[in-house]
């Protein structure tokens, strides 16, 4: 079975005596740094240019198509019933 939470009243929580830390206007803590980048000499991505490709492909395929569609729509031809 389950059993019920434990009263909030049970065991109190400690109270904290240390003073909370003062941050002056202007100046930041940075966590300190875990690791050091890699050096990558600025280069030719490939991969990035085939994507920039793909997505002009893209955005031009899908503005020729809504163009082609709301030209459809004034078309004034009727097809004979």
């Amino acid at each position: 079975m389950c059993q019920a939470p434990k009263s909030p009243t049970e065991k109190p929580q400690p109270v904290s005596t240390k003073e909370p830390a003062i941050h002056t206007p202007g100046t930041t803590t940075a966590p300190p740094l875990t690791g050091t980048p890699t050096f990558r000499p600025p280069g030719f991505d490939t991969a990035s240019f085939i994507g920039g490709i793909v997505l002009v492909l893209s955005v031009q395929a899908v503005i020729f198509f809504v163009i082609k569609f709301l030209k459809s729509k004034d078309s004034t031809y009727q097809t004979l019933i």
